[in-house]
């Protein structure tokens, strides 16, 4: 079971704030892919990017990336939506902002793991995390942690971009709905 619901997929583009122009023109894939995107050299995104025939760009340099967006060496830096908001005004100097019209979604998951021994553990928390999915109260505490940014985002009012991810295992339980989230959720 994903325990961030797939949110870390959900990605907003940080972007040179006078080009939101350039970014408003994009209705496809094959129009992002004109563009170049910065990641981390070493970041499963740039697999599943580049899998997806999308131009990539890399810094072994997490302030690099911000760098090569403001001199323009990249077109845009694509960030978690719990993680573009802080990332966008710490970065506000120079010249950053959040694109408004476009989301960028593959499937991921983050998990946790347990020695291939402990079998009882593992059990406890599968059983522990799907009882709390089926009774609510999994999804209060993600509402919780995630909800004002994902109402900033405004998901379900922008273009969804959607990747193909060639990392994930066949065993990801994509057609459990419960375990994903969706912008068409309600996180009031």
């Amino acid at each position: 079971m994903p325990i961030d619901r797939g949110l870390f997929g959900w990605r907003l583009l940080l972007i040179d704030k006078n080009k939101q122009t350039v970014f408003d023109k994009i209705k496809n894939i094959e129009d992002l892919s004109k563009l170049n995107a910065g990641l981390g050299h070493d970041w499963p995104d740039v697999d599943i990017f580049r899998n997806n025939q999308l131009q990539v760009s890399t810094s072994s340099s997490y302030e690099g990336l911000f760098q090569m967006l403001a001199r323009q060496h990249v077109d845009y830096f694509p960030r978690a939506v719990v993680e573009v908001w802080p990332e966008q005004a710490a970065h506000a100097h120079l010249n950053i902002a959040v694109d408004q019209q476009l989301v960028v979604h593959y499937p991921t998951a983050a998990y946790f793991f347990v020695h291939k021994h402990n079998h009882f553990l593992a059990n406890t928390l599968t059983r522990c995390l799907t009882q709390a999915v089926d009774d609510g109260s999994f999804n209060q505490l993600f509402k919780q942690h995630f909800g004002e940014a994902i109402a900033k985002s405004n998901l379900g009012g922008r273009k969804i971009i959607h990747l193909q991810n060639p990392l994930l295992p066949a065993s990801t339980p994509l057609n459990e709905s419960k375990f994903w989230f969706s912008p068409e959720e309600d996180l009031e």
